[in-house]
């Protein structure tokens, strides 16, 4: 793994548990079940023990059921009851208000027993368009409303106010049937538009967000295991769960719609219409009293952006091209993968559009909404008969005999039938065919509610007839003087009962569906589009208009009918095979899984978790098997992966720059609770970046650093303050690194650096050691070496810890004590083989209390994973390669892949190929045999001395032709076929026994660069020197360590750190021309050299010609020639490890798979290289041009010999810096001027300090590295506009004080300061004299930041018991407001401190100062405290008031006025206001010289001021 960003959605953290209350893991509650559920392949989460692909999809597969309903989704379901009640209520009359006249004598439209209630008396066609135009209003608004819940106000807020502006809208519906203006039609009607109006769009907005929010009051996300009381195991299935929430929701809706209606049609029957349109709005008046009385206990989401504009260009461009009428051909062409983020960078020459905001993940949910979309298409075919009830069945029931019920009572028959038949469908229907083993999906569903409704149809069709025939008026039965005809109206009862079944199979799965297949950040927009369709269902019923009217209302129903039966065959024929994606396409953006994508081969986290029970074992390790025994077992850890685990399962506050000694602290849990158990760490650290993993690490940068910034900021205030808000949109606190690093060093762990990418070297050491690699990233189980135990996923150990119980005998240990717990065939389940009575906790960070007595995880090995695909263990990089890593292009894989396989399914595809080439190869007259016959002819494998067997290229060459959908060119493939072999050489890449610096020298290298690279080695093999530092010795690029900022705003790293990289970058030339590795200097190996001279690095097989020869060709114009250039120059792998094992019997089939894995497939790559160079004259240096390489090995020189070779003078460069700009990386060139240069340039620009001139000398022979510390450090004070007397004086005393440990925190705050106010002064002259007072450091700011980390010092200087918590939240539980301005500063500060690090390791000062680990004393949360609370700034505070003063002293000394913001004045510090006295430099060093008191105490009292 490589890299310093990761998803920043990570599982939450894992905390102690008693296994008693854990019912998800076993309901017999002991640790043995939970350990016989992990034994049998599940993977063990907060949400419970996740089943496999066996148990979810196999022949024996459980059933499943669905969980508990929270009882927050009962309120609203009571919310939503109150609300459907005054909505149903009041539209149940309308057709009578509408359509009738008053009758005769009424003032208020009651009907009685003889009359039909009526008002306005426009006549059935008005009736039936405005009805119509209701349900278009209400159905549109929603659109609005979702738009404004999901970018501004979120969905609970927006419900709040939909609520208040419909009760605004009944109150005016009110006035418009009173009495007195009810017999004014004209009146009464203009009146009753505008509240209609203003309650549709109050209903709108409601509708929108009641049915997303109901269903997010289920939090668990994914399937788990569940055993019954009766034994039964089961599937707690979140999407039935799901489908039950709206059940019931959907039963609340009727049961507020069947009062409604029956009590609203009795009223305007025999009251009148105002008691109709009254009531409903006093049951609504229940929805604000119970919104505001649950308002705490709701589990909401917040606003995440509008994602209208993005989802419409992600669409745009997966389409492109691609249309087509025929509108299931053009569904099935779109290509999703054109629209990925790291497809458009790469299209638009690596550099990432502005306009490109959204994420790989994003495309793969527009796919997924779009897909939900695509079934709402069918919808409004189906509201076209669901919308006979509001209108023309009630005028139906009118020409019948009714018996003196309301002609509108009828239609509460489907209400009625829906509130019986949904809890028969719950407890009955659905479970049975659960049982029976028939999925009765959603889908299925909907295309059984579409048929019900064509069946409720024809039942309409056929009264109409009778009514027809039956009639008095006959064809004009609806006339206004026609007698009923002689039919019982209860014959409707068939068209209701019907169309409420259909209710249930198609609208309730409707709103399942749509939230089910909406991405989070999407869920109201597609619950409203899924509203949407009533919209256009009542436009088109609008077009049906001429057919309700008599003589037409039998075609009119008929009409319905057939347009529903057919849209329900269309759909299922359409959509038949939708059923297979659901379950894939549900774990979408659910957070869980999502590390497939993120780290190591694309999809096999996925793949591996779904198969665990086959390609898993659990390790149990007992401490008394170890530590009782005086056991110690090694294990490796890949740093990056440990350092992000332990930040996610931490619960510090991160938005506030980080808690960095609290990760120390959790850091040094995880090692110590190891050694408790006997397991000794070795860390091993990721050098500089690989070129070819830059287009990947350019995208993970922008959506785990840039993307959560800009929704930070986009975020309401009360919002992002949120904890469950930030939970999800964590980054990680960029000074992580250093920390780490300081605390292993602390606690004596072995530790590694990596030259560049540190998996092939964590598997080195761990096939040494005899051990794991404990990492997140399955690059881990592609990598194999013998004695390689295999690859451990962090966050899938299990801590078990006791409190009195002693742990009891173990049944069975294996060498060096660890215990392989191996399913048995038994089906009982086995009592735990560690103790009888105890504890777990889940997770990295070990428990807090209770003593530690085993250790549990799960075990991935490459030659499990092998053995599975039925391939040999040698292919396995070529595996990783086709399937999809970090070295490959993502546009590949929709070349190889069509768009409908799962991730699983394409590494099945991958291995059967694999499988098929190397097995059937050999067949010459197969199809795969004639092609590899092709191929090696056309790459003259059959001029090598074994003409017989193919080159492993060949074999690539073959893969790819096999995998591609659609064959490419010649030129296209053997691009492809090169692609993936410089992936693969990742993999073999080995670290030089010279040092990473040792590429970094010219042909020639000086006796000084020998030197300088000795101790740049030394200092990086010890952690004195950063990744990054080497990042720019060896790739010539800096890359941008990002934290939480204002996108809006000029880049932290570019307002401060540009400088210090500058000067970073010219101390490293100076020494080492920067670049120059990647152009025309190369290694070069020649038997012929001069055996006096430095001896040569060459390969340990004699028997070959296996020197290595420099291939690179002359200075290219892109990153990618360069890189693929410097992998040709890797070194030739060892092959004298011999692994004896073979995958197969087949002699062909076996040659590929004995040796060392990875080196046999690399060393064959690397021969295939030299001798593509052989025959390239363009690229072969002549005996003129090469040199020898030193192998770092010097011989003893005097100083006169090295005097007598005249030091290169260093030459200007440039190097490639990654900063954001707007929303993006973008790569730049920054000029490195020479050191000599920058150095002059400064000095002439620049007073070092004003009291007491100082000009140093930057006269010197050779390297800067190489001058006496005294020098260097002069040089880096300089730099850093420091050469102050009280800055200089805090390392002068040899045995000071503690000084030395906060030069780095006064300089870069310091350095922050003067660039923010460098920076406002530029904008201020850009923008014409704006007022950029707010972009200055204040005085007050500056201590603050001092005073948050003195407080961390004086916490840290008591003991720490690393046993209990780290977090000291609970003793101060108010957080801070994250305020962007503070937020800001934060950034600044944290950018200063790493820049000033990386410049003193450049020039090797750490041995002068304390330079690493010093970020421990800043907390970013007490950091904001001070900057927000008054009462924090003040300096009693501190518990070393002398420290105190004497670091603020250092940090203003010789500042200007214009550094400092207005308010500048030290609050609470009179004194401060006196002009300071100026003490000579000498006076300073010999007050240390000659006062016994302590160095603070002398810088104290510089100036007597204080």
């Amino acid at each position: 793994m490589s890299g310093r960003t990761l998803d920043d959605d990570a599982p939450a953290a894992f905390t102690a548990v008693d296994l008693k209350k854990v019912p998800e893991v076993d309901e017999k509650k002991d640790w043995a079940n939970a350990e016989y559920e992990s034994q049998n392949g599940h993977a063990i989460t907060e949400d419970g023990v996740h089943p496999t692909e066996e148990e979810l999809r196999g022949p024996n597969k459980l059933r499943r059921v669905s969980d508990n309903i929270p009882w927050p989704a009962y309120l609203i379901a009571l919310i939503e009851l109150a609300e459907r009640f005054s909505y149903y209520g009041t539209t149940a009359v309308f057709t009578n208000f509408i359509q009738r006249p008053l009758p005769p004598g009424s003032r208020t439209g009651a009907g009685g027993h003889d009359h039909v209630s009526g008002a306005l008396g426009l006549g059935t066609n008005a009736s039936t368009g405005l009805t119509t135009f209701n349900s278009f209003w209400v159905y549109v608004i929603p659109l609005f409303g979702a738009y404004i819940a999901d970018t501004r106000l979120g969905r609970f807020k927006t419900v709040c106010w939909s609520v208040l502006i419909a009760l605004i809208g009944h109150v005016i519906m009110i006035i418009s049937s009173v009495p007195t203006v009810i017999i004014h039609p004209k009146s009464a009607l203009a009146c009753f538009v505008i509240a209609l109006i203003i309650m549709g769009v109050g209903t709108g907005g409601f509708k929108a967000n009641v049915s997303p929010l109901v269903a997010e009051q289920y939090k668990v996300e994914h399937p788990r295991i569940k055993e019954l009381p009766s034994g039964e195991r089961v599937i707690v299935d979140p999407a039935q769960t799901t489908a039950r929430i709206y059940l019931y929701f959907y039963l609340m809706i009727n049961v507020g719609s069947l009062l409604g209606q029956i009590g609203m049609t009795y009223s305007e029957k025999y009251v009148g219409f105002w008691l109709a349109y009254t009531l409903p709005t006093i049951m609504f008046l229940l929805c604000p009293i119970v919104l505001a009385l649950g308002k705490s206990r709701y589990s909401t989401s917040p606003p995440k952006g509008s994602v209208v504009a993005d989802t419409i260009r992600v669409f745009r461009i997966a389409a492109k091209g691609r249309w087509s009428l025929n509108f299931a051909k053009f569904s099935r062409s779109i290509d999703w993968d054109r629209a990925r983020p790291s497809n458009i960078v790469r299209e638009n020459q690596g550099e990432r559009p502005a306009w490109c905001h959204w994420d790989d993940q994003f495309v793969d949910e527009t796919r997924r909404a779009l897909k939900a979309c695509q079934v709402f298409l069918f919808y409004p075919l189906y509201w076209i008969s669901y919308n006979q009830l509001n209108n023309n069945l009630i005028s139906q029931a009118a020409t019948m005999q009714t018996n003196g019920v309301p002609n509108d009572i009828i239609q509460n028959l489907d209400p009625l039938a829906l509130i019986i038949f949904i809890p028969i469908c719950d407890h009955v229907v659905y479970p049975a065919l659960r049982r029976a083993g028939y999925n009765f999906s959603p889908l299925k569903r909907i295309f059984a509610g579409f048929l019900m409704a064509a069946l409720s149809m024809v039942w309409a069709a056929v009264v109409q007839y009778y009514i027809y025939q039956r009639s008095p008026c006959g064809y004009y039965a609806n006339g206004a003087d026609c007698a009923p005809a002689p039919l019982n109206v209860w014959i409707q009862s068939g068209s209701y009962i019907l169309i409420g079944f259909s209710e249930i199979f198609a609208s309730i799965s409707g709103l399942e569906y749509a939230f089910q297949m909406a991405p989070k950040r999407m869920r109201s927009m597609v619950m409203a589009i899924f509203l949407f369709m009533s919209a256009i269902s009542s436009a088109i019923g609008e077009a049906f208009n001429p057919l309700a009217a008599d003589p037409h209302l039998i075609w009119n129903y008929a009409s319905a009918a057939i347009i529903s039966g057919v849209a329900g065959i269309v759909f299922w024929i359409c959509f038949r095979k939708l059923d297979a994606e659901q379950d894939e396409m549900n774990e979408i953006g659910k957070g869980k899984r999502e590390d497939d994508e993120i780290m190591g081969v694309h999809g096999l986290s996925t793949y591996l978790h779904e198969r665990q029970r086959l390609l898993a074992t659990t390790t149990i390790l007992n401490k008394k098997d170890l530590v009782d025994k005086g056991v110690e077992k090694a294990i490796v850890v890949d740093a990056w992966s440990f350092i992000y685990r332990v930040f996610w399962e931490s619960e510090d506050p991160w938005v506030y720059g980080g808690e960095y000694e609290s990760l120390a602290q959790n850091i040094t849990r995880v090692v110590q609770g190891w050694r408790r158990i006997g397991l000794e760490p070795h860390f091993v650290f990721d050098g500089a970046e690989p070129l070819l993993k830059f287009s990947q690490h350019t995208a993970r940068i922008q959506d785990t650093r840039i993307a959560p910034s800009n929704l930070f900021f986009r975020t309401s205030t009360i919002r992002r303050n949120e904890p469950a808000w930030l939970r999800d949109n964590r980054i990680i606190p960029p000074l992580a690194y250093g920390t780490c690093v300081d605390a292993l060093l602390k606690l004596d762990v072995n530790c590694t650096w990596a030259d560049a990418e540190a998996d092939p070297r964590c598997v080195e050491i761990a096939a040494s050691l005899g051990t794991w690699v404990l990492a997140k990233d399955t690059d881990f189980v592609i990598l194999n070496a013998e004695d390689y135990l295999g690859y451990v996923p962090l966050d899938q150990l299990v801590w078990e810890y006791e409190h009195d119980a002693p742990p009891s005998a173990a049944t069975e240990v294996a060498d060096e004590g660890w215990t392989p717990a191996t399913r048995g065939k038994s089906k009982g389940r086995k009592r735990s083989a560690t103790v009888s009575k105890g504890f777990v906790s889940h997770g990295l960070i070990p428990p807090t209390s209770g003593e530690i007595v085993a250790i549990k995880f799960l075990v991935f090995h490459p030659k499990t994973l092998a053995t599975h695909l039925n391939i040999p263990s040698t292919f396995l990089p070529l595996f990783s390669s086709l399937v999809g890593n970090d070295f490959v292009p993502q546009s590949y894989r929709s070349r190889f892949f069509d768009r409908r396989k799962s991730l699983s399914q394409q590494i099945e595809r991958v291995g059967e190929v694999l499988h098929e080439v190397l097995s059937t190869g050999q067949d010459r007259r197969s199809r795969i045999g004639k092609r590899i016959a092709k191929n090696m002819a056309a790459r003259g494998d059959a001029t090598s001395p074994d003409a017989n067997r193919p080159s492993v290229a060949t074999l690539i060459q073959t893969a790819i032709q096999e995998l591609l959908i659609r064959q490419g060119t010649a030129e296209q493939i053997d691009e492809m076929v090169e692609t993936v072999i410089d992936a693969i050489l990742q993999y073999g890449a080995e670290c030089d026994p010279a040092g990473p610096f040792h590429p970094c020298m010219p042909r020639s290298p000086h006796p000084y660069q020998e030197l300088v690279r000795r101790q740049y080695t030394h200092a990086y093999a010890s952690g004195q020197f950063s990744p990054e530092v080497l990042e720019i010795a060896a790739n010539g690029c800096m890359w941008a360590n990002l934290f939480l900022e204002n996108p809006d705003a000029e880049s932290s790293v570019r307002t401060i750190a540009t400088e210090l990289v500058t000067w970073t970058a010219a101390v490293i030339n100076d020494v080492f021309p920067i670049g120059s590795n990647s152009d025309d200097d190369a290694s070069v190996m020649s038997k012929d050299a001069d055996t006096t001279t430095q001896s040569s690095v060459r390969g340990e097989d004699e028997e070959d010609d296996d020197e290595l020869i420099s291939v690179i060709e002359e200075q290219t114009d892109s990153e990618e020639e360069r890189t693929r250039a410097r992998n040709r120059q890797m070194r030739e792998t060892k092959e004298d490890n011999v692994d004896s094992r073979s995958d197969s019997n087949d002699p062909y089939y076996a040659s590929y798979s004995s040796g060392v894995p990875v080196a046999l497939l690399t060393s064959a790559l690397k021969k295939l290289r030299r001798q593509q160079h052989e025959h390239s004259p363009s690229q072969a240096h002549s005996p003129a041009t090469a040199s020898v390489v030193t192998s770092g090995v010097v011989s003893p020189r005097t100083e006169e010999s090295v005097a007598s070779f005249p030091f290169p003078q260093p030459q200007p460069t440039a190097i490639t810096t990654h900063c954001r700009s707007s929303l993006r990386i973008v790569p730049q060139r920054l000029a490195i001027p020479t050191l000599s240069a920058l150095l002059d340039a400064s000095s002439r620009g620049r007073t070092l300090h004003s009291s007491a001139p100082y000009t140093p000398q930057w006269k010197w022979q050779g390297p800067i590295q190489l001058q006496p510390a005294e020098t260097r450090f002069k040089v880096f004070l300089h730099a850093m506009q420091g050469n102050t007397q009280r800055i200089r004086a805090m390392v002068e005393p040899k045995e000071d004080a503690g000084g030395n440990d906060w030069l780095v925190i006064v300089l870069a705050v310091r350095w922050a300061v003067i660039k923010a106010a460098e920076r406002a002064r530029t904008v201020s002259e850009s923008k014409n004299g704006r007022n950029t007072e707010e972009m200055k450091w204040k005085k007050r700011d500056a201590q603050a930041f001092i005073l948050s980390c003195l407080r961390v010092h004086s916490e840290m200087a008591k003991p720490q018991d690393t046993t209990a918590g780290t977090s000291d939240q609970q003793s101060e539980p108010n957080l801070p407001e994250a305020q962007p301005r503070n937020i800001q500063l934060t950034s600044q500060i944290l950018v200063a401190i790493e820049a000033t690090q990386h410049l003193a390791q450049a020039l090797l000062l750490s041995e002068k100062f304390a330079v690493n680990g010093v970020e421990r004393k800043f907390s970013g949360r007490r950091f904001h405290q001070a900057l927000t609370s008054a009462g924090q700034l003040k300096s009693k505070d501190v518990v070393d008031q002398e420290l105190f003063m004497a670091l603020w002293k250092a940090v203003e000394e010789d500042s200007k006025a214009e550094w400092w913001g207005s308010d500048a004045a030290p609050v609470g510090d009179k004194a401060a206001k006196r002009p300071s006295k100026t003490t000579p430099y000498s006076s300073v060093k010999n007050s240390f010289a000659k006062s016994n008191t302590s160095l603070f105490t002398a810088l104290a009292n510089l100036g007597n001021d204080w």
